[in-house]
């Protein structure tokens, strides 16, 4: 999609009501961006380089407790911490974008070899 097509119907959307400009572009990334096919690969990599960053720094992130600021629509970096030993995540973002259908389809594809 060019980027001034792209731009034009982001700015559409923000004329919406916020409950309604929420769902319509959750609807167009469903559609037409990066939601069509969720792979987390490259997102549970950057929560497992900063697991071996806290390691490198002497430091046990297992059986602790992270912050995110940011989760977005699908906690992929949260899922990786737990998978790597962390007690939970506390996650928090602007916009209520996380979906419980992503968050189902990332914890699916964790299990894909």
């Amino acid at each position: 999609m060019q980027w001034k097509l792209k731009a034009k119907i982001q700015n559409i959307v923000s004329y919406l009501p916020k409950a309604a400009s929420y769902n319509v572009y959750y609807w167009i990334q469903r559609h037409f961006g990066g939601l069509r096919r969720v792979n987390p690969s490259k997102v549970l990599m950057c929560g497992i380089e900063t697991w071996k960053r806290i390691k490198s720094q002497d430091r046990s992130p297992s059986g602790k407790v992270f912050f995110e600021v940011g989760t977005g629509r699908i906690p992929l970096v949260p899922l990786a911490y737990w998978l790597m030993g962390a007690e939970g995540t506390i996650s928090i973002d602007l916009n209520p974008y996380l979906k419980a259908l992503l968050s189902k389809l990332a914890e699916k594809s964790k299990n894909r070899p």
